[in-house]
């Protein structure tokens, strides 16, 4: 299993900021997990995709997250940190 664990010693830091040229406001959330194979950046947000054991999960967290932002005429997006981690960002418009 890759990410934060709940035992790991790892930080999450929350960033805010308003975009007033797009009338809109973001936040991102980085942690200092393991990151996020390159691999499956361009599929984590599909339905029923996981990284967990069979039985572990369904698949539908990031992608139920990212159909809310969707909705709200938002976007959602998720890279790796160039130490470690990954930084997930969401925009939304005011």
């Amino acid at each position: 299993m890759r990410g934060m664990h709940s035992a790991a010693r790892g930080e999450v830091q929350l960033k805010t900021w308003n975009m007033p040229e797009l009338a809109a406001v973001a936040v991102a959330i980085s942690d200092t997990g393991t990151g996020i194979l390159e691999s499956e950046l361009d599929t984590i947000f599909e339905p029923f995709y996981t990284t967990k054991a069979k039985g572990e999960g369904t698949g539908l967290g990031l992608f139920v997250a990212a159909e809310i932002v969707r909705e709200h005429k938002g976007w959602i997006r998720a890279q790796n940190n160039t130490s470690r981690g990954a930084t997930f960002t969401v925009m939304l418009p005011c």
